[in-house]
C-alpha cells in the first residue's frame, strides 16, 4: 500500500498500523524500509458476485500511480486465477465465478471508507445489464441525485450496452473521403508489423502526402472554454479512443491497403492517423448535433484542459528519457491558457531536448529537477479563469525574461483582477538580442496576434510602467517597431500606469522587467552621459544606386557636425559600415578628440572590433585591424551597437549621399571617397 492511499484512510484505520520487519527491494531499484503494516478487509466484486477477505498490506512511501498492489499471498487468499495475456482475473464467490477486467477496481471496505460509500451510489439504469452501473458524485444534493437517476434511466437506450449496440455512422451522415488526385501514382508499402506502439500516422505517411488538405474550419478551443462560463453543471465526454465509427468511402477503401503476415488488408472504417480525419469528425458532430451546438452542447477536436490533464502532470515522475520529456512538454502545452509564464517555467525542459541529440546524451539536470517541482506546485493551485462579456474592458499585463516573454489578460470582477488568458512564448535567438523595451513591445504584439479575437472585440488597456507607448507611437520609428505600431493600430489600445497588484494570481507579473536586465531598459531610455566624451554615430550601406555613408559627430556641449559620404568604388553593406567607422575615427583624430564613444547599428562591425565575433574573410580582417589601430590612438574609445531606430540621422545622411549634392545645404559636409580605407589612401576630395 502506498502512503498517499494510506493517508486517505480513517483515523481509526491508520491507528492500526504496526511495525514491520519486512524489507522491500526492487521498486525504484533501491531497498525500502516500510512505514509499517496494516490489516484491512478488501472486497473484489463483479455485479452481485463478490468476495471479502482480510489482507495485510506493507505501507511504503514512494510516488506511484497506484493505491495498492496485490501480491501472490493476496491472490491466493481470494483463490484468484490470473491471465496476464488476457489481462483478466477470475475468482470464486458464493454466486459463481467472478471476472475482473483491467478497468475495474477493488475497494477497501474497512470502516467508513469514502470509496465504499461511493460504490453504494452506483446506479443500475438498465435492468438487463445490472453489472454495468453508473457511478455518481456523492456531493450532489438528494434532489439532484433523484432527478439524475430518472434522467439516465429514461434515456438508457442511448448507451451502448453491448458491441451489437454500436451500429456505426450511416454513410448519409458522414464518411471519410481521401480525394487523391488522379495523377498520383500508387506507392508500394512495406510489410507492416502492426506493433501497438507504432504511430498510425507513420503508416499513412505516403497516403497523407498524396491527400490534399481539407480546409473545413475546426472550432477555436479557447472559445469553447469561454462558452462554458455561467453554467452551473458541466459534463465532459472525452472520445479518446479514436474515431472507429466513421466509414471510409467505398472507392477509397482499397487505397488504405497494407501488407501483413495475414495477407493484404484494408480499412473499411476511418482509422486514427489519416490526414483530415479531424475535419471529417468535426463535420459529423456539427451535422449530428446541429440543433444543440451552441445551446447546451459544444464539440471540438482538440486538447481541452481538464482536471485529469492537470492530475497527469501532478502524478508524473521525473522523466528518465528524451521521449518522457517530450511527453511532459505535450501535457503542459494543453494547460498553456491556465498556466502563468509557462514558456519561462518550461525552459529547462526545452534545453534538455536541445542538448539531447542521442538517447545516450539524456541528462536530467538539477535545473530541470527544480523546475519540475516548481511546475507541480504551481499546477496544484491553478486560478479560476473568467470569460469577458461582449465589449468589456480587458487589461493586459506584460513581463519579459532573458529567453521568454509573457502576458496575461484580465477583467475586473468585484474590484479584483481575474485572469482571462495566460500567454507566453520562448524567444528566438535573434529576439533575445532585442533591447528590453522592444521585447516588451514584442510581448504585446505576439499576444495581440495569438489572442486576436479578444483584441478585435474588446477595448484593451495595457498596464505598464515602461514607455512602451512612446516606443511604438513615435512617427519616426523605422524597421520592426514601425511595423508593429501599424499592426497594433487596428486595435483600440490605451496605456495606463501600474498600480499595486493585489491579486495573488498576478503575482508573477508584479515584476515587469527583471533586475538583471532592468539596467538595459534604462540605457535604452536614456544613454549614460559622459561630459568629456565626444559621440560618433555612423551608418553605411550599399545598393544599386551606389555605396555611401553618414556620420554624426557630437561634441560634449551637444553641437552636431554632419557628414554625407559617397564612395567611388563598390562595397558590400558590411564594408560600407566599416568605411563609415574608419572615416569617422580619422575625422575625430584630426580634430584632436581624446575620448570618443562610437555608435553603429551594425552588429557585425561592433562585435568584430570588440572581439565578440571572429573576422574570417580577408577584407573583414583588414578592416577590423585598421579600425582597432585608429581606436588605439584615443585616450578612450568604445564601439557600441544600437538599434537602427536610434541611428536615424546617420542613416538619413547615408541615403542623401546616394543622391545629387545640389540640393543639400552648406550645413551638411558632403565628400567623395576615391578608394577603400584599407588601401591606405586617406585623400578625401571635398565637393561642398
Amino acid at each position: 500500500m502506498f502512503e498517499k492511499f494510506f493517508n486517505r484512510l480513517s483515523n481509526e484505520e491508520r491507528s492500526r498500523l504496526q511495525p514491520s520487519g519486512t524489507s522491500i527491494k526492487g521498486i525504484a531499484d533501491i531497498p525500502l524500509k516500510p512505514l509499517g503494516q496494516l490489516t484491512l478487509n478488501v472486497r473484489f466484486s463483479e455485479g452481485q458476485k463478490e468476495r471479502i477477505q482480510p489482507l495485510t498490506f506493507v505501507v511504503i512511501n514512494i510516488p506511484s500511480n497506484y493505491d495498492v498492489i496485490i501480491g501472490r499471498p493476496g491472490q491466493c487468499a481470494f483463490f484468484m486465477v490470473v491471465s496476464v495475456g488476457h489481462g483478466t482475473v477470475k475468482f470464486p464467490t458464493e454466486r459463481g465465478i467472478a471476472t475482473l477486467q483491467p478497468s475495474q477496481e477493488a475497494y477497501v471496505v474497512e470502516g467508513e471508507s469514502p470509496r465504499s460509500e461511493e460504490d453504494k451510489q452506483r446506479l443500475i439504469t438498465n435492468p438487463k445489464y445490472p453489472e454495468q452501473r453508473i457511478r455518481i458524485n456523492l456531493s450532489l444534493s438528494q434532489e439532484t441525485l433523484s432527478y439524475l437517476e430518472k434522467l439516465l434511466t429514461h434515456y438508457s437506450d442511448v448507451f451502448a450496452w453491448c458491441p451489437e449496440d454500436m451500429t456505426g455512422i450511416p454513410r448519409n451522415i458522414a464518411e471519410h473521403e481521401l480525394r487523391i488526385p488522379p495523377d498520383v501514382k500508387p506507392v508500394v508499402q512495406k510489410k507492416r508489423s502492426l506493433a501497438p506502439e507504432r504511430s498510425l500516422a507513420a503508416y499513412f505517411k505516403d497516403l497523407n502526402k498524396a491527400c490534399p488538405k481539407d480546409c473545413y474550419p475546426l472550432p477555436e478551443i479557447d472559445l469553447k472554454v469561454d462558452s462554458l462560463t455561467g453554467y452551473p453543471f458541466k459534463c465532459f465526454l472525452d472520445a479518446y479512443k479514436g474515431y472507429h465509427q466513421i466509414l471510409m468511402k467505398e472507392e477509397d477503401e482499397e487505397k488504405t491497403a497494407f501488407h501483413t503476415d495475414k495477407g493484404i488488408l484494408c480499412y473499411k472504417k476511418m482509422p486514427f492517423g489519416l490526414k483530415n480525419a479531424g475535419a471529417t469528425y468535426q463535420r459529423l458532430v456539427n451535422k449530428a448535433f446541429a440543433s444543440q451546438i451552441g445551446k447546451n452542447m459544444e464539440a471540438y477536436v482538440d486538447d481541452l484542459a481538464n482536471p485529469n490533464k492537470v492530475k497527469a502532470v501532478l502524478e508524473a515522475k521525473p522523466p528518465k528519457t528524451k521521449k518522457e520529456v517530450e511527453s511532459l512538454n505535450g501535457k503542459l502545452a494543453a494547460l498553456k491558457r491556465f498556466t502563468s509564464k509557462l514558456a519561462e517555467r518550461s525552459l529547462p525542459f526545452y534545453k534538455i531536448l536541445k542538448n539531447c541529440s542521442d538517447k545516450k546524451d539524456f541528462k536530467w539536470t538539477d535545473e530541470a529537477k527544480e523546475a519540475f517541482n516548481q511546475m507541480k506546485q504551481h499546477l496544484a493551485s491553478l486560478p479560476d479563469i473568467a470569460a469577458p462579456e461582449t465589449g468589456e474592458l480587458i487589461s493586459v499585463y506584460l513581463s519579459i525574461a532573458e529567453e521568454a516573454i509573457s502576458a496575461v489578460l484580465t477583467i475586473e470582477q468585484n474590484t479584483a483582477q481575474v485572469p482571462v488568458y495566460f500567454f507566453s512564448k520562448t524567444l528566438k535567438l535573434a529576439e533575445t538580442k532585442y533591447p528590453p523595451l522592444e521585447n516588451l513591445a514584442l510581448a504585446l504584439v505576439q499576444t495581440a496576434r495569438r489572442l486576436r479575437r479578444y483584441f478585435q472585440t474588446h477595448p484593451i488597456q495595457v498596464v505598464t510602467d515602461q514607455p512602451v507607448k512612446n516606443v511604438l507611437e513615435k512617427p519616426e520609428n523605422s524597421g520592426r517597431l514601425a511595423k508593429w505600431a501599424v499592426e497594433l493600430g487596428e486595435h483600440n489600445i490605451t496605456y495606463v500606469p501600474r498600480k499595486a497588484i493585489n491579486a495573488q494570481v498576478l503575482a508573477d507579473f508584479i515584476v515587469e522587467v527583471p533586475n538583471q536586465i532592468n539596467n538595459e531598459v534604462n540605457t535604452a531610455i536614456a544613454e549614460p552621459f559622459n561630459p568629456e566624451a565626444w559621440k560618433l554615430f555612423t551608418d553605411g550601406a550599399s545598393s544599386v544606386e551606389g555605396s555611401r555613408a553618414g556620420l554624426v559627430l557630437i561634441n560634449p556641449e551637444g553641437l552636431e557636425f554632419t557628414y554625407a559620404l559617397r564612395f567611388d568604388f563598390h562595397t558590400t553593406n558590411n564594408e560600407a559600415e566599416y568605411e563609415a567607422l574608419i572615416i569617422g575615427l580619422r575625422l575625430a583624430k584630426e580634430i584632436k578628440v581624446q575620448k570618443l564613444e562610437v555608435f553603429t547599428d551594425s552588429l557585425l562591425v561592433s562585435s568584430q572590433v570588440n572581439d565578440s565575433y571572429v573576422a574570417k574573410e580577408p577584407n573583414m580582417r583588414r578592416y577590423k585591424e585598421k579600425s582597432k589601430e585608429l581606436m588605439n590612438t584615443f585616450q578612450t574609445c568604445s564601439v557600441k551597437q544600437i538599434p537602427r531606430s536610434q541611428n536615424k540621422k546617420a542613416d538619413a545622411l547615408s541615403k542623401l549621399a546616394s543622391l545629387t549634392f545640389a540640393h543639400l545645404t552648406k550645413k551638411v559636409l558632403v565628400e567623395v571617397l576615391k578608394a577603400p580605407s584599407i588601401d591606405e589612401l586617406e585623400v578625401v576630395v571635398s565637393v561642398a
